[in-house]
């Protein structure tokens, strides 16, 4: 039997070259130092830590953290912004939470963009050479290994998503976040389990602007302008609702509304410096704006009730960003104002959320009849072209 040779070979020739790399630990004794910049950040810290934890679970060692200037003659795990990485990287800019894991004369680089970059190296480490794996917040797995040594072959990764949120309880707590490389926390009113930020040693989290009228980040059309504050003044500013105006919506082309509307945005945002993101979105029912200059719109988009939205949004994100040039204009495309429009597409500075709110969730979305409406908006062109940043 050729192949069952052939596969024995290759196992003894995998061995071999196990046993012949630089050894991190052997009999539960470090062979390898933990090295961070001299003037280390506290990612870098944190990161050299979380890496010292880990690896003393896997190989039961316990493993040194020193300074680059210390020079350990030994093995050396370099984590962060060392000069080893900017020797390995000749000058060559990080992507944003770009991540690499690499060789180097002097050791083994984890490093990466500064922000998140670090952490995220360790934790590739640990997970693709060492095979930890974290399931949950509170379950782990960590597999013993007896004479771990240095990687052969280099990783680098960059997201394909810059902002990544996992919305479920276990992912609420702040280290299971940044080992899932989620970088983004928006609360909501409806918590069983707080919802907590990620801290500044784990690399914090860009969040959504809390509304505290609804004690949530979303839907935010009546936290700008409340009825109770502006209708007896303003009906037209609200939707017109079987022929009459109602506090249901907001009229998306009423130019006094608009201008009252970004007014108080920028108020907020500039009561709240920190702000990453700031949801411009319908409220959560139905009563979309029927009056004529809204109906006019909705007719140019192709009937997409979402045209009056995103030119709204547009213009909303354009004022925003004249004076705060960092902050992202999140919206929905959620129940009817999911259909694309066809001509209108997002700034720059705009963030769309595609809902699936009326889906069922207990088998793939494929499978089931009530899911074919949302399946049909996602596979048309026009909702690539809605989510796609000019």
């Amino acid at each position: 039997m050729p192949g069952r040779h052939v596969a024995v070979f290759l196992v003894l020739l995998a061995g071999g070259l196990w046993a012949a790399g630089p050894r991190i630990a052997e009999n539960g004794v470090a062979k390898a130092a933990i090295v961070v910049p001299d003037a280390a950040t506290a990612v870098e810290r944190r990161a050299a830590a979380e890496l010292a934890d880990g690896l003393k679970r896997v190989t039961g060692a316990t493993f040194a953290v020193c300074p680059e200037s210390a020079e350990p003659a030994c093995t050396r795990l370099l984590v962060g912004a060392t000069k080893a990485s900017a020797n390995l990287r000749k000058g060559k800019t990080w992507a944003f939470d770009e991540v690499l894991v690499a060789r180097a004369p002097e050791g083994l680089v984890l490093d990466g963009h500064a922000e998140r970059g670090p952490l995220y190296a360790v934790n590739a480490f640990l997970e693709r050479h060492l095979g930890v794996r974290w399931w949950t917040s509170t379950e782990a797995t960590y597999p013993h290994a007896d004479a771990p040594v240095l990687p052969e072959a280099d990783y680098s990764h960059t997201p394909p998503f810059k902002y990544r949120e996992a919305y479920y309880l276990d992912a609420f707590d702040p280290l299971f976040k940044v080992r899932a490389h989620v970088n983004y926390t928006s609360l909501a009113r409806y918590e069983i389990v707080k919802n907590r930020r990620i801290p500044a040693d784990l690399g914090g989290d860009y969040g959504l602007y809390f509304f505290e009228g609804r004690k949530s980040a979303y839907h935010s059309f009546f936290e700008v302008l409340p009825p109770k504050t502006h209708f007896d003044a303003h009906p037209e500013w609200y939707s017109l609702v079987k022929g009459k105006r109602q506090a249901k919506q907001l009229c998306l082309t009423n130019a006094e509304m608009k201008k009252a509307f970004i007014a108080e945005l920028l108020r907020r945002l500039r009561a709240a410096p920190d702000t990453n993101f700031i949801q411009v979105s319908q409220n959560d029912w139905h009563g979309a704006c029927a009056c004529d200059a809204c109906r006019a719109v909705e007719a140019e988009e192709g009937g997409a009730h979402a045209g009056p939205l995103l030119r709204f949004v547009n213009d909303v994100a354009e004022a925003v960003e004249r004076e705060f040039h960092e902050v992202r204009v999140d919206t929905f495309a959620y129940q009817y104002t999911r259909k694309a429009p066809a001509n209108t597409r997002p700034r720059k500075n705009v963030v769309v959320r595609l809902c699936d709110i009326e889906c069922a969730f207990n088998r793939p979305l494929g499978e089931l009849d009530c899911n074919k409406a949302f399946l049909a908006d996602l596979a048309h062109a026009r909702v690539r072209m809605y989510l796609l940043r000019r």
